[in-house]
C-alpha cells in the first residue's frame, strides 16, 4: 500500500485554532510553501540516481543500509509530498519499506517557547499517526494490532505501532521533523522476520537521517 497521509485544509485550519487558544504565545501562520493540490492518482518520479527532496531538503538515495530504491513517487502537483520504496536485501528475509514525507500546517513560530512548539507539534503528529491507522485497517480488515509505542532513532522521535495481517508483519512510524514536515514510514515482511527487519529499519533511519543533512 503505497497511500499518502496528506494534511488537508481542515486539519490545517484546526491546528491553526488550537495554537490560538495558547495565550502569552506569539506566533502566526506564515505559509512558507507553494500552494499545491492533491493528484487523483500518485505520478512516479524519474530519478535514475540519489533524489533529493528540494523542499524538505530530505535525501532519498538508490540504497540505504540493507534497502535498495525502487520508485519514487509523487502525490500532489508541486511535489511536496513524495515518497521512495525500498526493498531489502536480504534474500531470507525480504521486506518492502516506503518512506514519506509531506508538509505539516504552515506555520512559522514566532516567538513561541519551545514547550509551547513541542506541543502543537505533538497534535501534528499525533492526528498524522492516528489516520495512518485508519487506514491500515481500511485496507487490510484482517489486521491485528500487537504493539504501540514510541521510538527514537537518530534524533527522530517516532509513534510506532506494529501489526500482524495474516502471515505478514506491518509496521508503522510516523515523527515530525524540522518543525516543519510530517516523516511516515511503512515495512511489510514476513511474521518470521520481525527481528531482522526492526534492526534493519534501525539502519536504515540511522543513515537516511544523516544524507538529509
Amino acid at each position: 500500500m503505497k497511500q499518502s497521509i496528506r494534511i488537508r485544509t481542515t486539519q490545517i485550519l484546526a491546528a491553526i485554532a488550537a495554537l490560538s487558544l495558547l495565550t502569552g504565545c506569539p506566533t502566526y501562520k506564515v505559509n512558507m510553501l507553494p500552494q499545491s493540490q492533491p493528484l487523483s492518482r500518485p505520478i512516479e518520479i524519474d530519478s535514475k540516481g540519489d533524489y533529493t527532496h528540494e523542499p524538505s531538503h530530505s535525501v532519498f538515495p538508490l540504497s540505504v543500509a540493507d534497502f535498495a530504491r525502487i520508485n519514487m513517487m509523487r502525490y500532489d502537483t508541486n511535489g511536496l509530498d513524495v515518497s521512495g520504496g525500498y526493498n531489502q536485501f536480504s534474500p531470507q528475509c525480504k521486506a518492502a519499506l516506503t518512506v514519506y514525507i509531506a508538509p505539516a500546517a504552515h506555520m512559522s513560530f514566532v516567538g513561541a517557547a519551545p514547550d509551547v512548539v513541542r506541543e502543537v507539534e505533538k497534535g501534528w503528529q499525533l492526528g498524522a499517526y492516528e489516520r495512518w491507522k485508519k487506514e491500515v485497517m481500511q485496507f487490510h480488515q484482517n489486521a491485528v494490532l500487537k504493539l504501540e509505542d514510541d521510538r527514537t532513532q537518530q534524533g527522530i522521535q517516532f509513534k510506532h505501532a506494529s501489526y500482524a495481517i495474516g502471515d505478514s508483519g506491518s509496521e508503522l512510524g510516523v515523527a515530525i521533523v524540522d518543525d516543519a514536515w510530517v516523516l511516515s514510514y511503512r515495512v511489510t515482511y514476513p511474521l518470521n522476520c520481525e527481528t531482522t527487519v526492526s534492526q534493519g529499519v534501525t539502519r536504515f533511519f540511522d543513515n537516511w537521517h544523516r544524507l538529509g543533512n
